[in-house]
């Protein structure tokens, strides 16, 4: 095989090494590691209601416990099965929401969007603008081809989000007899 040949197949392979980690900043936000330190923060995001409201997840229950989440999404990324990002403000270290891609597939180079953002802050294109930094890193650093997001079909503001990002309804849906799908609709975006 022609060396040219090998370079580009290696050019459009999936990249996964998180190390270092991969921080990202914007005009108005900062994508960085999750720590122990936002474990208040965590907490206080994935035990409100609103956030809550379309998800079939039990809330944080204590500081312990949002500690051992953030341990275990850390040790996702330091093994390169998923990379997760805090979302706060440049000059605060305040956890507002968080973004990441997970369950990735090498075998087809697709993986899963999730977002989360307390509420205090909706409304502001702040996922907006951390949405679109997400997408530009998966398709052009991991080498995606396909993205995809999971979300209620009630939750009117991340499906305007995705379709305001490209993203359409994926027409052969989801499992809703699996956990955690009742109510659940697909949206993909494809690497053009």
């Amino acid at each position: 095989m022609p060396m040219l040949t090998i370079l580009k197949r290696l050019g459009n392979m999936l990249q996964l090494d998180f190390k270092p980690f991969p921080e990202i900043s914007t005009a108005r936000l900062r994508l960085r590691q999750l720590g122990l330190e936002d474990a208040q923060g965590l907490s206080a995001l994935r035990s409100h209601e609103k956030v809550n409201q379309y998800l079939d997840r039990p809330k944080i229950q204590s500081i312990e416990e949002a500690r051992q989440i953030i341990q275990s999404l850390n040790q996702g990324v330091a093994n390169n099965s998923w990379i997760f990002w805090a979302i706060t403000y440049p000059d605060s270290d305040q956890l507002i929401g968080t973004i990441c891609i997970w369950n990735i597939s090498k075998k087809t180079s697709t993986a899963d969007i999730g977002y989360e953002l307390h509420p205090d802050y909706q409304g502001k294109g702040i996922m907006q603008e951390a949405l679109q930094e997400i997408l530009n890193y998966g398709f052009n650093k991991m080498k995606l081809k396909k993205l995809q997001a999971f979300t209620h079909k009630n939750n009117a503001k991340s499906l305007q989000l995705l379709i305001k990002n490209g993203f359409t309804e994926d027409p052969q849906g989801v499992d809703e007899a699996e956990p955690g799908m009742k109510g659940m609709v697909v949206y993909s975006l494809l690497m053009c």
